[in-house]
């Protein structure tokens, strides 16, 4: 069965599973089974590394807070609709955790599974998050946007005048604000 969440995030659940939505939270789990999958939903504001780098620094200090041990290291891959970070360990009570961090910016969906100890569950639970998608499109501007930043930054030096980009109802427009009095380039 196919849910949705807040109008840009679908997932399937197995037939004997159940999902209990709340605004930023999200519980998925099976009535018989041995755990529980809690998903929470960011927007990103500002970022300031690429999405890889940032969703890997969240995965970083959500298991050090958490004090757990990884088995392995972390696991990122990406493709077109969605960049996916995962990994498993223990926790400090020696429970089974794993943890998916699934983006495609500007929002990112964090879960995690825990359960006592590692059980074939587990699977049903790689299902589900492999079947998050995100159903808005990124535009060919956000999709470039860290290239345009840059060609903008050597237009800045050059002609010395502030380029600043603006997001009306979901276009990007170019403005020049003014001139800057001489800018000087690193030596």
């Amino acid at each position: 069965m196919i849910f949705s969440h807040k109008d840009y995030l679908t997932y399937e659940l197995p037939n004997d599973w159940c999902s209990e939505d709340e605004e930023e939270n999200l519980l998925i789990y099976n009535p018989n089974g041995e755990g529980a999958i809690t998903v929470s939903f960011f927007n990103i504001l500002e970022l300031r590394e690429t999405l890889d780098e940032h969703i890997s620094i969240m995965a970083k200090k959500f298991i050090d807070q958490n004090g757990i041990i990884l088995h392995n290291p972390l696991i990122l891959y990406g493709a077109e609709t969605k960049t996916t970070l995962y990994g498993t360990g223990t926790t400090s009570d020696n429970w089974f955790i794993k943890l998916w961090i699934v983006a495609k910016y500007p929002k990112i969906v964090f879960a995690t599974y825990q359960c006592e100890k590692k059980t074939s569950e587990v699977k049903k639970c790689d299902a589900i998050i492999n079947s998050m998608n995100f159903s808005f499109k990124t535009s060919m501007v956000q999709k470039g946007f860290r290239k345009i930043l840059t060609s903008f930054a050597v237009m800045v030096s050059q002609r010395r005048c502030l380029l600043v980009l603006s997001r009306i109802h979901d276009n990007w427009y170019t403005t020049v604000l003014f001139s800057l009095c001489r800018i000087r380039r690193p030596t």
